[in-house]
């Protein structure tokens, strides 16, 4: 009787081990995986430079270069069709301005922005913001999603746009 009951808890803690497993998150569908993605690729017809009307508006940054941003962050970015940028980076607030011509994104490294301590992970994820933010040359619009990348194609920044305007 022994044996049976240790046999019946082994297989009950193997099965949750296996029921605690993580496991891949799904992508959402129809949406690309574009921090993996090479320049050469925005041959596809979704892939498109985006017009400085579509560029305008508020943005949810989802990747900051290939790592995506941490769950349920407030890190945002809004453009305006007269050239003014602002947003919260994580933790801050910033504020400038920006150049859209001919397809060329030029953002200066020279932000203004508020100097507060957040939680460690929030500032560190910010730091990578404000690196990569200045590196952004292009943007393109790829189903729906705003993709900034840098003149040797690596993506930037991917975000989501704020759909209650």
């Amino acid at each position: 009787m022994k044996s049976v009951t240790y046999f019946a808890l082994l297989i009950s803690t193997l099965l949750l081990l296996i029921a605690c497993q993580q496991t891949a998150q799904p992508q959402s569908p129809g949406v690309p995986d574009t921090a993996k993605q090479p320049a050469v690729g925005e041959s596809s017809p979704a892939y498109r430079a985006a017009t400085r009307k579509e560029l305008s508006g508020i943005w949810y940054i989802e990747y900051i270069g290939d790592r995506p941003v941490i769950d349920r962050s407030p890190a945002r970015i809004q453009f305006t069709e007269e050239g003014a940028i602002n947003g919260n980076a994580s933790c801050n607030r910033f504020f400038g301005s920006y150049t859209y011509a001919s397809e060329q994104l030029q953002i200066p490294e020279s932000l203004g922005a508020t100097k507060m301590m957040c939680l460690p992970a929030l500032m560190e994820q910010e730091q990578r913001l404000f690196q990569h933010l200045p590196n952004a040359t292009r943007a393109s619009l790829l189903n729906g999603l705003l993709i900034l990348r840098d003149d040797q194609g690596n993506q930037v920044i991917r975000a989501s746009r704020d759909e209650s305007e």
